[in-house]
């Protein structure tokens, strides 16, 4: 809402459910062909713990000059291609709702850059849009500082995270060879590590 941008959705690829590729074209021609809207950016989510195919969003972002924001949520602990989900794109977001893969017991959320200076920004939008000092707002912000006690059980967490994605594994390839021939669920499509967040 801030950004009073509007959402325009692409399908999902039906084996990882995440952001399907042709899709993703093929709506970027259809909005520059009406002409109504110009693109921004790409949200990618990596849904049910996997890591979209950003390889070739990255290529798509690069050569339509778009800005790629990762919605790692349900993917924390994930990987792709050696890289960690969270690290893709040009902003990784999380969620650190209690169902997420790294949940604490209340709400809060990050946002992950390697760009200073979009840092800094994401820093003042998330202290009410906090300028140089506490009381120097310069633009409109919001209040989403996470509290000491969402902050020490995460801390917690984090320390046990690549366990329990050892342990998530394990359950989940029970599932598969269990339900595999009764259930369609999204595949790991081999080119890293899922956080089987929902499954």
């Amino acid at each position: 809402a801030l950004a009073k941008a509007e959402p325009v959705f692409v399908d999902v690829d039906p084996d990882s459910y995440n952001i399907d590729i042709a899709s993703l074209e093929a709506a970027i021609e259809m909005i520059k062909k009406e002409g109504r809207l110009k693109p921004k950016a790409i949200i990618p989510v990596d849904l049910f713990g996997l890591a979209a195919d950003y390889e070739a969003i990255m290529a798509i972002a690069k050569r339509e000059n778009l800005l790629v924001i990762e919605d790692a949520a349900q993917s924390m602990g994930g990987s792709a291609d050696g890289t960690m989900c969270g690290a893709f794109g040009h902003v990784g977001s999380t969620s650190f709702y209690p169902a997420k893969p790294l949940g604490c017991y209340g709400d809060g959320g990050a946002m992950f850059t390697n760009d200073g200076a979009l840092a800094e920004k994401l820093r003042s939008f998330a202290f009410h849009g906090k300028g140089e000092t506490q009381y120097d707002n310069v633009r409109v912000g919001i209040n989403s500082r996470l509290d000491t006690l969402q902050a020490a059980i995460l801390i917690e967490k984090l320390a046990i995270l690549e366990e329990e994605m050892v342990a998530r594994q394990v359950v989940a390839d029970r599932y598969a060879k269990g339900l595999g021939d009764i259930v369609k669920a999204s595949r790991n499509l081999g080119h890293g590590r899922s956080a089987w967040a929902q499954y």
